[in-house]
């Protein structure tokens, strides 16, 4: 979630107060917060006026409990508007960790891809080849790994067929925050952070190309 976007809009959370230390809108490292704010910021983003949309089914720790992360992406999938018409959306896994991950978030993925959304999903760097695990083996999806200032892909990045894309995701600068205010500007390295360019530079395209749903 971020407040220096666009617009936040309604938060989903599948944590309850006994799993998660603060309302979903907190921040824990910042790293969700970073993601939106290189997605859909007005000062390093490509699509400064997209909406965010606050979704949380990891704790502060890491940990997602069973489902939770399919539940998220479920509720994105049936958000509708005021006509009862489904709206699409570009989605970032952030992965902190891979607690959670299997076949119920791969059908989720699943369905969340058929409604029409644009699914990105970073490589992460726990150098191995990942395509036939879950979450990056579901089909549909746009995989993104990182690069470095040299324009090669980081090391220990994960590998694979899978992995589609490559974009910047070394000391990339975006806004920390804590659970009060915007804590001064940080910079991050990783693929979250190269996904989340990607899914800046999908919302701007969607816009300017007129499409009816992002995927």
């Amino acid at each position: 979630a971020t407040r220096a976007a666009g617009a936040t809009l309604s938060g989903i959370t599948t944590m309850t107060a006994g799993t998660l230390a603060g309302t979903h809108s907190e921040a824990c490292s910042g790293r969700a917060t970073a993601m939106a704010l290189l997605a859909a910021s007005p000062t390093v983003s490509y699509a400064p006026s997209a909406q965010i949309v606050s979704a949380r089914g990891y704790d502060c720790t890491g940990f997602a409990p069973s489902g939770s992360l399919g539940r998220v992406l479920d509720s994105l999938t049936a958000r509708r508007n005021a006509q009862g018409r489904l709206i699409p959306s570009i989605a970032v896994l952030g992965l902190p960790t891979l607690s959670g991950t299997g076949p119920s978030l791969d059908s989720a993925m699943t369905r969340y891809v058929a409604a029409g959304g644009l699914l990105i999903v970073p490589a992460r760097e726990d150098d191995q080849p990942v395509c036939t695990q879950s979450p990056w083996r579901v089909p549909g999806i746009l995989i993104v790994a990182a690069t470095d200032s040299a324009d090669q892909v980081i090391p220990r990045s994960n590998t694979g067929s899978c992995v589609q894309m490559a974009a910047p995701g070394v000391n990339v600068p975006a806004f920390a925050y804590n659970s009060s205010s915007v804590s001064g500007m940080v910079r991050w390295s990783g693929s979250f952070a190269a996904a989340s360019y990607v899914a800046g530079l999908a919302a701007d395209r969607w816009v300017r190309t007129g499409l009816t749903t992002p995927g």
